[in-house]
């Protein structure tokens, strides 16, 4: 119960972010109301910009954790994928049948 205070209360530090987002959906929303032919390109453009940062940090990632073999395997397991230990494996489970 001692995280679930903890972690509102990082989350309550931090108010004023809730608060600056909040009043910019307001405002964005009455611009769509307004002005919607303006609202629209401007969303578009925000969202070329957040697709544009992403990728940039996506690949600033995958650069910096290239060592880290088991990021891309999928299965959510953090072993390296070794040939010769796949192969033993494999042996071992078909002489347990």
């Amino acid at each position: 119960m001692s995280t679930v205070y903890s972690q509102f209360g990082q989350i309550i530090r931090y108010w004023w972010l809730f608060l600056l987002s909040g009043s910019a959906l307001i405002a964005f929303g009455v611009m769509v109301c307004l002005m919607p032919v303006t609202a629209y390109a401007t969303l578009t453009g925000f969202f070329i910009a957040a697709f544009v940062l992403n990728g940039i940090a996506e690949i600033g990632f995958g650069v910096m954790n290239r060592s880290n073999r088991w990021l891309s395997q999928g299965d959510g397991s953090r072993k390296r994928s070794n040939p010769r230990t796949a192969k033993r494996a494999k042996c071992r489970a078909q002489s347990n049948l």
